[in-house]
């Protein structure tokens, strides 16, 4: 297993990125909207992606945003920011794992690092979103990230939620030392290669 992450994507990282992606999406949220939403934006050009390797192929990938205000952490959630956030904020969004990687704890990992290189720019907030039915998301809680807010979908977003979703967040460094805590105690991944660029 080989970890790499990088702001300049090149065209071959690029291209993996965006293929996983849509793969993966039409397989969890089905074909329902337009993949050309899931294609390299402004958006992932400004961001930092961390990403998981098999044998050379990309099993897994995260993207990292940091954002200075409200407005511009709504657009990319597309759900009401609560008025209380500290700015500047990390946002890990655009996750997609292999279907028969997601067991292994390589999205653990890549999280991790997210972390890190969130607190390494002393960013101590960190939020995502998600529907609140998520499997994932009692796991989240269990990290110690807090919903922050809900709504009943994402506004004027490419993907049409199953239900209701909210914006969490893991805010202040103790509860992100915490999480990184916990999550090292978790089973990760071995015969590890991280590369940082």
């Amino acid at each position: 297993m080989r970890y790499q992450s990088f702001s300049n994507a090149n065209s071959e990282q690029i291209s993996a990125i965006v293929q996983l992606r849509q793969f993966e999406y039409v397989r969890r949220f089905g074909s329902d909207f337009n993949l050309q939403y899931l294609n390299w934006n402004d958006g992932d050009q400004n961001s930092q992606h961390f990403c998981a390797y098999n044998q050379n192929q990309l099993i897994s990938t995260l993207r990292v945003s940091v954002h200075l205000t409200a407005e511009s952490l709504e657009r990319s959630t597309r759900i009401k920011t609560p008025l209380d956030l500290q700015y500047p904020v990390g946002l890990l969004a655009r996750a997609a794992t292999r279907a028969n990687f997601t067991s292994l704890g390589v999205h653990t990992h890549l999280r991790s690092m997210a972390f890190n290189f969130l607190l390494s720019h002393s960013i101590c907030t960190i939020l995502g979103t998600l529907e609140v039915s998520a499997l994932r998301l009692p796991q989240l809680l269990d990290l110690g990230y807090r919903v922050l807010t809900e709504s009943s979908a994402w506004k004027a977003s490419f993907l049409k939620s199953q239900g209701p979703v909210a914006l969490i967040g893991l805010i202040g460094q103790k509860e992100i030392l915490k999480a990184l805590e916990k999550m090292a105690s978790r089973n990760l991944p071995t015969n590890q290669h991280i590369s940082l660029e």
